[in-house]
C-alpha cells in the first residue's frame, strides 16, 4: 500500500519509478516492440522525422542499454540501430543537397555509431557490413571502412 501525506504530489522522477516497477519485463519488451513498429509504420507513411525520433527513444530505453538483454529485446535493439543508421544516412543525403553540412555532419556521425553498435549485435549481416562501410568512407574514416569491406 501507498502512503503520501495530504497535498505532497510525487514527483515526475518517483512517478515513472513508480509506474516502471509495476509493469513486468515482458510488458516492457512488448512495449519497447511495439514502439519500433509504430516506428516504422511512420517512415512507410513517409513520416521519416517521428521514426527517427521513435527509434531514439527506443534505443535510449534504459531495457535496451541493460548487460542482459533478453533475446526478442536484442533482436528489437539490433533492427532498431540498424534502422536508425538507414534513415539518419537518408537524413544525411538529403541535408547534404540542401546545404546543411552541421546537421548532415550530426546525422552522418550517429548513422556510424548506430551501424558500429548493430555490428557489435550480429557481425553476420553482410549487408550491414556494407553501410558500415560506405557509411565510414563518407565521414572519412578510411580504417573504419576497410575494417568493414
Amino acid at each position: 500500500m501507498d502512503w503520501a501525506a495530504l497535498n505532497e504530489a510525487p514527483t515526475q522522477a518517483e512517478a515513472f519509478a513508480t509506474a516502471s516497477a509495476k509493469r513486468t519485463t515482458e510488458a516492457e519488451e512488448s512495449r519497447l516492440a511495439s514502439a519500433y513498429e509504430s516506428a516504422l509504420r511512420n517512415a512507410a507513411n513517409g513520416d521519416r522525422a517521428s521514426a527517427i525520433d521513435a527509434l531514439r527513444r527506443v534505443l535510449t530505453h534504459p531495457m535496451t542499454n541493460a548487460r542482459d538483454l533478453s533475446a526478442r529485446l536484442t533482436r528489437v535493439k539490433f533492427l532498431a540501430l540498424k534502422n536508425l543508421g538507414r534513415f539518419l544516412e537518408d537524413e544525411t543525403l538529403k541535408k547534404g543537397t540542401e546545404g546543411e553540412n552541421a546537421a548532415a555532419d550530426a546525422d552522418s556521425d550517429e548513422a556510424l555509431r548506430c551501424y558500429a553498435a548493430a555490428v557489435e549485435i550480429d557481425d553476420e549481416d553482410a549487408m550491414l557490413w556494407r553501410r558500415l562501410g560506405s557509411a565510414a568512407t563518407r565521414r572519412g574514416e578510411f580504417s573504419v571502412a576497410r575494417m568493414a569491406y
